[in-house]
């Protein structure tokens, strides 16, 4: 069994592809697996041949895809890209046909267009994954086509047979937090036994490490409000200087913690390019002018450092949501204003109604009431640990570890369903 990935335009369409690429990769390592060959058809020069470059059990195959026409398109626009998705739409077909492509997943992205196109010419079976809690507009157009349609948000369509509620699958690391941070695994590992005999600092040592575990299961820290912040791969100007404008005010409460009772511990991620003007203008240049406040321009431990905390202050991309879900992080979601068709806010919004997230809306006539409005919440959650711990509790609900699985599933049950049918042709 061949298989191929498509979607591009943003990290939120590649990485659930690599996620499956991910799992693929390890069944083909150690049990008996038929998938033999994986395949990305992306644009050439984008992110998406970036990012699966790193792998080396994933071909990239190149293509130019042009972006969707728009309503208000001139015909000689409309024309021009007809063109350019014919060529796209060509190459596909070749890609296929070449590498005898069973089955395909696509996540959506303009690039994902010309690909689904060669799928129906050339009577290959497609998935389609929709990450975001409404559909983008090559997802729209193509799912009446689709074998399968997974989802990464509920919706009512997950009545339909067609359709299925996955969740939005993501990378072994964040599926590993949520199995540390699960209740029934915490004492499996290294139980401590307590012996008949034991000295008083053997003794105190199995209390203290009971006491740890303790917290453990709580997802708390009692005496420390950990919150981490991060605008994404690139960064975001708007919320680092949110949090910029905040830092004296969260240093005062930090200075006062005989009063306010909590302290409030930061991991701040600028993006690689906001780094250095954050530093410079906020922090006079010293990295380490605050003492419970550590910023850096980037992490690829995210995983590590999302489970380490209570909070998340984020933007509300798909992959995001479905990553703090995943490791429990009550997010305090800024959704980009012009995100396609507002799905970031959709997407705020369809946690925030069951009571596992905040929202504050980027407004940039009224900053200041903005950065308030994120300082009251933070102190909310500090001074309430009963919100804090329930709110986790609700987040766990959504979490969807198996998604990768799932829809590694329904593409081989696809991949066989077609050989049936063409056993079945034959006979």
């Amino acid at each position: 069994m061949h298989i191929a990935f498509t979607g591009g335009g943003t990290g939120g369409h590649i990485y659930p592809c690599l996620a499956i690429a991910e799992l693929i990769n390890y069944e083909n390592k150690f049990t008996d697996s038929t998938l033999k060959a994986m395949y990305y058809i992306g644009n050439t020069g984008k992110l998406e041949e970036d990012l699966v470059q790193r792998f080396d059990y994933i071909q990239f195959l190149g293509i130019e895809a042009p972006k969707m026409p728009r309503k208000n398109s001139t015909w000689a626009e409309l024309i021009k890209w007809l063109g350019i998705f014919h060529k796209a739409y060509r190459r596909s077909v070749k890609y296929i046909k070449q590498n005898k492509i069973d089955v395909v997943m696509g996540t959506g992205g303009y690039v994902a267009a010309p690909v689904f196109c060669a799928c129906l010419a050339t009577n290959t079976k497609f998935l389609i994954h929709n990450l975001d809690s409404n559909f983008g507009l090559v997802n729209k157009i193509f799912r009446r086509f689709a074998s399968k349609v997974t989802l990464g948000f509920p919706m009512k369509l997950a009545l339909n047979k067609k359709y299925k509620y996955t969740g939005n699958p993501v990378s072994h690391s964040f599926v590993r937090v949520y199995d540390e941070l699960d209740p029934r695994n915490l004492f499996k590992k290294n139980k401590p036994k307590e012996k008949m005999f034991m000295g008083e600092l053997e003794r105190s040592n199995f209390a203290e490490n009971l006491q740890k575990k303790a917290d453990r299961l709580k997802l708390i820290d009692e005496h420390c409000l950990r919150v981490i912040i991060s605008g994404g791969s690139q960064g975001s100007q708007f919320i680092n200087d949110c949090v910029g404008y905040l830092l004296k005010h969260f240093t005062e409460l930090n200075d006062r913690i005989e009063v306010f009772g909590k302290r409030i511990k930061i991991t701040h991620i600028t993006g690689n390019n906001l780094y250095k003007e954050h530093v410079d203008y906020y922090l006079d240049g010293d990295a380490k002018k605050y003492k419970n406040y550590k910023v850096m321009p980037y992490s690829h431990d995210m995983a590590d450092l999302c489970k380490d905390a209570d909070v998340a202050i984020c933007r509300a991309g798909a992959m995001t949501c479905s990553e703090m879900v995943m490791v429990q992080c009550i997010p305090i979601f800024f959704p980009l204003p012009w995100a396609a068709n507002n799905h970031q806010m959709r997407n705020a919004v369809a946690l925030s109604n069951y009571d596992c997230a905040f929202v504050i809306k980027q407004d940039q006539e009224n900053t200041q009431k903005r950065y308030l409005d994120l300082f009251d919440l933070i102190i909310l959650l500090a001074k309430d640990t009963d919100l804090l711990v329930a709110m986790k509790k609700k987040l766990r609900r959504f979490a969807k570890p198996l998604a990768s699985k799932e829809i590694l599933g329904l593409l081989k049950f696809m991949s066989d369903s077609e050989a049936a049918a063409e056993e079945t042709a034959n006979d």
